[in-house]
């Protein structure tokens, strides 16, 4: 149980919530804008707005950054960690994600949104934004990244490569992995909220409700009850999980 707290400053704090202590962590010339803790607790891995990202070790109150040589060029907006401690990936506002080791900072993969289909003139094709970034709950070696402008990535970290490419049509601001699953629900502009298979890359749900963007989106252990908070001053509970391929719009509001 910890509690991560970064500010503008650069500085970041942990509290340990079990022993009712904290710690300071080393800070940074740029603000903190996002972080993650390693799943066995041990790291912080967290994203500064000069599009750098560092590694900070909670019990030995140190740090170093992700390849300072090929960091990202605007600030860095999501950042994720895998199950295994090992893997971790951080997208940025420049449309790129970095795929990287967790105990040497040495950088695996890049993948830039902007540039994953080279025939494409569209204006928002070259200012595609990381939003989200994530690794699913039911296959530990596939990572989902989203950008604002609905391209979302289906990546295979086993084999270094992209598995599948969605382009959701109302922009993406959230991901959502269900337990032992392998679907994702992705929060969408103007509040629509889509399931997709990540092994095929198929629509599996879309959810109705929200009329404007989805800013998060949380679900409980056994899969079947999501809630999701929106830009239009609402919550909504959605009951989901039977796997079926419709529009579910009956939920409660909050």
């Amino acid at each position: 149980h910890i509690l991560l707290c970064g500010a503008e400053s650069g500085d970041l704090w942990v509290w340990l919530v079990p022993r009712q202590s904290t710690k300071t962590l080393p800070g940074h010339d740029s603000s903190f804008e996002c972080g993650a803790v390693t799943p066995d607790g041990k790291r912080v891995v967290a994203g500064y707005g000069d599009g750098s990202v560092r590694v900070h070790d909670i019990k030995q109150e140190a740090s170093r950054t992700v390849d300072q040589y090929s960091k990202h060029s605007k600030e860095v907006t999501c950042v994720a960690c895998h199950s295994g401690n090992v893997v971790a990936v951080s997208g940025a506002a420049d449309g790129t994600v970095r795929i990287f080791n967790v105990n040497t900072s040495k950088v695996l993969d890049t993948v830039d949104l902007n540039r994953l289909d080279s025939r494409s003139s569209s204006s928002s094709a070259n200012n595609e934004s990381v939003e989200a970034v994530g690794f699913c709950a039911g296959n530990n070696y596939l990572a989902v990244f989203a950008g604002g402008h609905g391209t979302i990535v289906v990546y295979d970290i086993s084999k270094q490569s992209v598995r599948h490419r969605i382009q959701q049509p109302d922009g993406a601001t959230q991901l959502c992995f269900p337990p032992h699953s392998s679907s994702v629900f992705v929060g969408g502009r103007g509040g629509s909220i889509r399931e997709y298979n990540i092994l095929s890359g198929s629509l599996i749900t879309r959810l109705i409700g929200h009329s404007d963007d989805i800013l998060d989106l949380s679900i409980d252990k056994s899969g079947r009850i999501l809630v999701s908070a929106s830009d239009d001053h609402t919550a909504r509970v959605f009951s989901v999980g039977s796997g079926d391929p419709c529009t579910a719009d009956g939920a409660s509001t909050l």
